[in-house]
């Protein structure tokens, strides 16, 4: 450990016996206070899937493994983007949903809807209750017909157990076009199904539209533990949803078999159901196979639908997951392999596979090890760290888009880089180093076969859409800065610097439009999002500066980081603010700071000039220098806040609370921090601010609670007072970084810090490199109930120009004087070269 090396370098150069003494103390008392109350992981039974489904969270109830594809979850009338609203009558079950995100939502395909009664092809609403639900686990009851329901998952394949009441007609409905039924949903292109025989259906669907641009065609196969008495295909035309609701079996059902007379032979119900089991359907057209069960003794239906981008009989072959293996191959798992693709009964393992999810789950929960706080705020903390592993998707083995072997591990629905890149993408740094790796190598791999450029944005397989910037450079930036490895280095570089440096034909789905940006150094209303484009350009300019520089181009670094200033060609002194231009070069006028813009054709996106003004995450000593200082840089925050203008809903300003520290106000930092988790977090179905965003927000509260966060792109951390007495975090190469809150105030009151070490070592500065965290160790946070200077005489956090920029006398020998060793001053992504994530 540092502390060691620390006491070692102070005896051999003949420091105080005292000064000594007093180290070694320090040592042994936090060793004491980690034995005497160490941290334990985070349990399963602390997560909450239902926090944040409502109240615009958008989170999806349903299991799924870490990143898996395969979600099955509760649609409902009236839905969110996840498919899901509270109260609200549950239509089926699809397999396929994206977490937290706004817009026109994307997927529910293959939605499987249970019922009794006479078949019908609308009117299937169910009230539901008894809703129980834990990381790879999902229970519930439809009370319309008194349908028990269970779900689990495998990375591709959706389970589902119905045990249904004592009755002839027992009904399983797979939709075949299914989307989640939002205005510009998606919608089918085409379709085709078929039964396989008894106890399965195969098929594909092409869809469009969600959110996004193109189209995707996704396979599945179905399979059950029993034979159905009756099957069928059925196709029907849209219909509004009144007469949806009131569709009944004379839609073109097509009955491919019927009830098989006692001593029928099996061949006969075989050939029944070879001579009519296909169906195809055009654009728009409803398709999809039904089957019909005798639940008068058997009561129970287990399927499973296998999922696949590539073929069906991949899906077929996915199946094998049920097993907890890889997908058979030729010679491998041949006999079950062949019953599957017959479409007869097979055992399905429904438990077992309900307890490796629940494993996963459990794996990726213990990666952070906390203690002490309430329950409430453990319960908040287990379930924003399970939704910050839900996106993206681990579609390896099915990559059909950049051209690569099928064995590299590949990611996709990058849906919402935008938001991810702030918290989510440098927690997985942190906690998930070998996939945040190979996310990074498929962001790479798609660039390549997107012409170069990276993508903003991407889901099911389609660039786009670009909401602002281009945040793939952040991401790559983030990675190389903290020395990230499972990605090549060179073509991860070549696209980041394509990206911001050749103009995109396409900008709307990767790269950036660089014409006037170029010319001028920002961006006019003649452009949509001028001002917020302007801004993250200049960031992504930074971003891709260190990039530059660590791939051994200093001349472009330097050229990209004088680009990256481009946020002050739009303050405004006068307002304080950023400020939209003209094309004339004027200020744009009427003006009012204060407005929130929403939608397409407005200077900012979703947000106002206040809350934009605070993304300069590269040059915030800039900006407090633009404002006159550290204490009206403050005194600029305070009113933000204290105004009600910053938004914890929305990306624009998630930094702000942490900007207090680039002047000094540690205080402030712990008040606004501490204030946002209590009063916009808690385990509740409304309990989230906003669109969780593919775990953005949740990632955030991670952050927030340990007392750490990050900026994004760079190699270093803000400190701040944490929630907990302990937390430990697993981190790569077996170490871990242990973060002790002694002399922690009640919970519920502001804590702040008003020392700390780090192994022993005083730590005067209100920020940790990445190496520093990375080396594992202890930080030993002491806390007060009032407010102290702690950290206001000591070097900001880093800069590219102001206080904390290498130039300022705060600089590397100033982080030197501090405890941390002049390496890890800051000094763009060299500064965390060869750190372990």
């Amino acid at each position: 450990m540092a502390g060691c090396g620390a006491l070692a370098g102070a005896v051999a150069g003949g420091g105080a016996v005292a000064g000594v003494l007093a180290r070694v103390a320090a040592l042994a008392a936090a060793a004491v206070l980690l034995a005497a109350a160490p941290a334990a992981a985070v349990p399963v039974g602390d997560v909450d899937p239902f926090v944040g489904v409502d109240a615009e969270g958008n989170t999806v109830p349903g299991p799924k493994l870490p990143f898996g594809f395969a979600n099955p979850s509760p649609d409902t009338l009236d839905p969110t983007t996840s498919g899901y609203r509270s109260g609200r009558p549950v239509v089926g079950f699809s397999q396929t949903h994206v977490s937290g995100t706004g817009g026109a939502g994307k997927y529910g395909n293959f939605r499987l809807t249970p019922f009794a009664g006479p078949l019908r092809l609308g009117d299937l609403g169910s009230p539901i209750t008894r809703e129980r639900a834990a990381p790879g686990r999902y229970a519930a009851r439809l009370t319309r017909a008194g349908i028990d329901v269970a779900l689990t998952a495998t990375r591709r394949v959706a389970l589902h157990r119905y045990r249904f009441p004592a009755t002839r007609q027992a009904h399983l409905l797979l939709d075949a076009t299914s989307a989640i039924e939002l205005p510009g949903g998606g919608r089918p292109l085409a379709s085709k199904v078929r039964l396989t025989g008894p106890a399965g259906a195969e098929g594909w669907v092409r869809m469009t539209g969600g959110w996004g641009v193109g189209s995707y065609r996704l396979f599945f196969a179905l399979r059950l533990d029993r034979r159905a008495a009756a099957a069928g295909t059925f196709r029907a035309p849209p219909a509004p949803a009144a007469a949806a609701r009131a569709a009944s079996a004379a839609d073109e059902v097509r009955v491919l078999v019927g009830e098989r007379p006692k001593g029928a032979p099996h061949t006969e119900l075989a050939h029944a159901a070879a001579a009519r089991s296909h169906v195809r359907g055009g654009a728009d057209e409803r398709t999809g196979v039904w089957l019909r069960f005798d639940a008068r003794r058997q009561r129970t239906v287990t399927a499973a639908v296998a999922l696949s981008f590539r073929s069906v009989a991949q899906a077929r072959r996915n199946l094998s997951e049920l097993d907890g293996r890889a997908p058979a191959r030729r010679g491998r798992g041949a006999r079950a392999a062949a019953r599957r693709a017959q479409g007869q009964a097979v055992p399905i393992p429904f438990d077992a596979v309900a307890g490796r999810a629940t494993a996963a789950w459990r794996d990726v929960l213990g990666r952070i090890a906390v203690s002490g706080g309430t329950a409430a705020q453990r319960r908040t903390f287990a379930s924003a760290l399970y939704r910050a592993h839900a996106m993206p998707h681990d579609l390896t083995g099915e990559d059909v888009w950049t051209g690569r072997p099928q064995g590299a591990p590949h990611y996709e629905d990058f849906y919402a880089l935008w938001d991810t890149f702030r918290t989510v993408n440098p927690l997985l740094t942190v906690l998930q180093p070998r996939r945040a790796g190979a996310m990074v190598a498929a962001l790479t791999a798609i660039a390549r076969a997107s012409g170069g450029w990276p993508p903003d944005g991407r889901v099911a397989g389609t660039n786009g859409i670009t909401q602002v910037g281009s945040s793939a450079e952040v991401v790559i930036a983030d990675a190389f800065a903290k020395g990230l490895g499972g990605f090549d280095r060179r073509a991860a570089a070549a696209a980041a610097i394509k990206s911001a440096t050749v103009s995109s034909p396409r900008p709307l789905r990767h790269g950036r439009d660089l014409g006037e940006y170029a010319a001028r150094g920002f961006l006019t209303t003649a452009s949509d999002r001028s001002a917020s484009r302007t801004l993250e350009f200049g960031h992504g300019d930074f971003a891709v500066a260190q990039i530059a520089r660590a791939v051994g181009q200093p001349a472009l670094a330097a050229s990209l980081e004088q680009r990256s200033r481009a946020w002050a060609q739009l303050w405004d002194p006068e307002t304080e603010a950023i400020r939209p231009r003209t094309p004339d070069g004027g200020f744009l006028a009427p003006f009012d700071p204060a407005v929130e813009m929403w939608g397409d054709g407005h200077p900012f996106y979703e947000g106002s000039a206040l809350q934009w003004s605070t993304f300069v995450p590269h040059d915030a000593g800039g900006l407090l220098d633009a404002l006159g200082g550290p204490a009206p840089f403050a005194a600029w925050l305070d009113r933000l806040f204290d105004g009600g203008h910053h938004s914890q809903r929305n990306e624009p300003d998630l930094l702000a609370p942490w900007l207090y520290a680039h002047a000094g106000r540690s205080d402030r930092v712990a008040e606004r921090v501490q204030a946002i988790m209590r009063r916009d977090y808690r385990p509740a179905r409304d309990g989230l601010p906003g669109n969780d965003d593919a775990g953005t927000l949740s990632a955030w509260y991670v952050w927030a609670a340990i007392g750490l966060f990050p900026n994004a792109g760079q190699p270093w951390y803000y400190v701040t007072a944490p929630l907990f007495e302990r937390a430990t975090i697993a981190l790569a190469g077996g170490r871990a970084l242990r973060i002790v809150a002694v002399g922690a105030p009640p919970a519920g009151t502001t804590r702040y810090v008003a020392s700390a070490r780090l192994d022993g070592r005083p730590l005067g500065r209100a920020w940790l490199t990445h190496a520093e965290l990375a080396a594992g160790g202890t930080l030993e946070l002491r806390l007060s109930a009032t407010p102290t200077g702690w950290a206001a005489g000591a070097p900001p956090p880093p800069s590219l120009t102001g206080p904390g920029s290498p130039a300022a006398p705060s600089g590397a020998a100033a982080s030197a004087r501090a405890g941390a060793p002049a390496s890890a001053a800051p000094s763009g992504a060299a500064a965390g070269q060869g750190a372990a994530g």
